[in-house]
């Protein structure tokens, strides 16, 4: 009996140091897959798929990556109109302070190639991310629109899975400069015409854009909001005119031709930039703003310009507001504003205002689908 027990003993030691073993690896897997992530999204371009990082999300969802659906991008059979596959819409929030702008850049940081890069963590396929403005770098949001397709493969559709989950698993992949909410499944709908599916879009449902410009008008630039608000001096040697700003804001609302305050790429921009500036060129520059007013959040300086538009052009907004900031100083004239917009010349106009002071707020929609998936890349500003 003694024999036995002292057998029985050392296959129990056995078999708890093969656990200990085992433990080791599994944990020391799942540190290399987090580094792996890391030096993946550091890594450029971000279109490239990255390895999978191991979490346990709320409610059971074992992994940010694939959860037993996805495979490789479906490509339409030949013959078919329509691809298999499932649209979510979500709105986007990030701190653009060291992102080169929304627009995906092979060789540069940007939000949508960020985006892009865990979406195809998540469901182990290239997808490509809607957005309904192109904000220029630096730029912040609140209130971004994308929409996303998902393919259906093997008969596994991701909307099995509750978006909520979706949600949480981009976001624990994501870098905490931008997140991910509200996402759900884009309505859809029958074309009466033909019986095709249209779909909900981020470009063809919008109905407006809200920005805000934020302005530091004299004392001292609070530390905490040097990544998104612009210190203007207001001394007795460079006075600050709050109530000539007002003035000028009135004669810029309505409907113009916004030539004068839509910037053309130099001839040193990014291949991106000049190709955004060459789909302006040929397109309508007649915008409106609904509205512009003048906020002053508080009685230290704390200034802040909303918008309302029905589009913005490129760079339209802060050359609107960098125009305000000369009326402010008594550079312009706000009488001057009527003959600024007839010139439909930017060269002679002054700079625009600096990108962190910037934030596209909200973007307003409709519900009704109305648009087929192709053409949804040709976006503003």
């Amino acid at each position: 009996a003694a024999a036995l027990a002292g057998r029985v003993g050392a296959r129990v030691l056995l078999i708890a140091g093969w656990g200990m073993h085992a433990a080791a690896l599994a944990a020391g897997i799942r540190l290399l897959s987090h580094q792996t992530v890391a030096l993946s999204c550091a890594r450029l371009p971000f279109r490239r798929g990255l390895a999978g990082a191991t979490a346990r999300a709320p409610g059971g969802d074992a992994q940010p990556g694939l959860d037993g659906f996805g495979g490789d991008a479906q490509q339409p059979a030949a013959g078919r109109s329509e691809p298999s596959f499932v649209r979510y819409r979500a709105v986007v929030s990030y701190d653009g302070t060291t992102f080169a702008g929304w627009q995906y850049q092979p060789s540069a940081d940007t939000v949508q190639g960020r985006i892009e890069a865990v979406l195809k963590v998540r469901f182990q396929a290239y997808i490509r991310v809607a957005g309904t403005s192109r904000t220029d770098a630096g730029v912040h949001a609140k209130g971004q629109l994308i929409h996303f397709d998902v393919p259906i493969t093997a008969g596994k559709s991701p909307s099995n899975i509750p978006a909520s989950k979706h949600e949480w698993a981009l976001n624990a992949l994501l870098p905490h400069s931008i997140r991910v909410r509200d996402l759900e499944l884009a309505p859809t709908a029958l074309s009466k015409k033909n019986g095709d599916v249209l779909y909900w879009s981020c470009m063809h449902n919008v109905e407006g854009k809200l920005y805000s410009y934020r302005w530091q008008v004299g004392g001292y630039p609070d530390p905490l909001e040097s990544r998104s608000r612009t210190f203007l001096p207001n001394t007795d040697s460079q006075p600050f005119d709050l109530d000539a700003v007002r003035e000028a804001t009135l004669l810029l609302k309505g409907t113009h031709d916004w030539r004068s305050f839509t910037n053309l790429a130099s001839s040193g921009a990014s291949p991106a930039a000049r190709a955004r500036a060459a789909e302006i060129a040929a397109k309508d520059h007649r915008r409106t703003v609904r509205s512009l007013e003048v906020v002053e959040e508080d009685d230290f300086g704390r200034v802040r310009l909303d918008f309302q538009l029905d589009g913005a052009l490129y760079k339209m907004v802060r050359n609107i507001v960098g125009t305000l900031s000369e009326v402010g100083y008594g550079k312009i004239s706000p009488s001057e504003i009527p003959a600024l917009l007839k010139r439909l010349d930017r060269s002679r106009m002054p700079s625009p205002a600096p990108a962190l002071g910037l934030t596209l707020e909200r973007v307003l929609y409709s519900e009704e689908p109305t648009a087929k998936p192709a053409g949804d890349d040709l976006l503003e500003g």
